[in-house]
């Protein structure tokens, strides 16, 4: 398959990047955060964007595609939150996310002429392809199971919500969370693949400050971003733990 390209034509070259570099992070408030950027970003004049990357405590998050039998455990351990369960409106099925997981949410105002949904979800495939091709990891996108695919194994899932022509979620990689019990969840609809991690094709330990670092600068590059800064989140963005960042210009 060819890899997927989007042409944002300069769309972002005035528009600025707000990074958020988070600690591990629970689910729903980083969740709660993406919302309240929804809000600002929707404003006028729409010229900033955000990315938010972390990884997670252990969760199954649902989107638009998935449904219980794409879980495998029983109902009552759901009810009794064994593992925690929660639905969402992303596209895509169900993702297990956990520690060792990069997960990336930008916040993205889109325009309907100059850059649409479909460029956007492009311009995140592509993000994911160079992430890997970086770490000589060959990769293919799968829009069939929307995600990446190392080998025949789901190495990265790729999930987004619109809400007033701002996009939010996005897409998590497998860094080196276990891989070597059977999945959780399906990867599609009744596909039950073991899903494979960074770690697993390459046989060697991977940072996943390294991944990360990687991932803002191919997705800046591949959206076109001219400037972004990195922010710390709004003192009661996360009461639970809130990480200290100093805000640098880069250009």
């Amino acid at each position: 398959m060819r890899r997927p390209r989007s042409e944002t034509s300069g769309f972002f070259r005035e528009r600025t990047l707000d990074v958020y570099l988070l600690a591990r992070t629970p689910w729903e408030s980083v969740l709660a955060f993406q919302q309240r950027l929804v809000f600002e970003l929707s404003e006028a004049p729409r010229d900033r964007a955000a990315l938010i990357l972390c990884d997670h405590p252990p969760i199954v998050t649902v989107g638009r595609r998935g449904s219980y039998r794409n879980i495998r455990m029983d109902a009552s351990a759901i009810a009794t939150g064994q593992v925690a369960v929660k639905w969402t409106n992303r596209g895509g099925g169900c993702w297990h996310q956990q520690p060792g997981q990069l997960a990336a949410y930008p916040i993205v105002p889109l325009c309907p002429r100059r850059f649409p949904l479909p460029a956007y979800r492009d311009a995140l495939y592509r993000t994911l392809l160079d992430v890997l091709e970086e770490f000589r990891i060959p990769a293919t996108a799968d829009r069939a199971l929307h995600g990446v695919r190392a080998g025949e194994r789901p190495i990265a899932s790729v999930g987004v919500a619109v809400k007033d022509w701002v996009a939010y979620h996005g897409c998590s990689i497998n860094v080196a969370a276990p891989v070597d019990a059977p999945p959780l969840v399906a990867a599609g609809a009744d596909v039950w693949i073991r899903p494979t991690s960074m770690f697993r094709e390459l046989r060697a330990p991977v940072r996943l400050d390294a991944v990360r670092e990687s991932f803002l600068r191919h997705f800046r590059r591949v959206l076109g971003f001219g400037r972004y800064y990195l922010l710390s989140p709004p003192a009661n963005a996360f009461p639970e733990a809130r990480p200290a960042h100093v805000r640098v210009a880069n250009t």
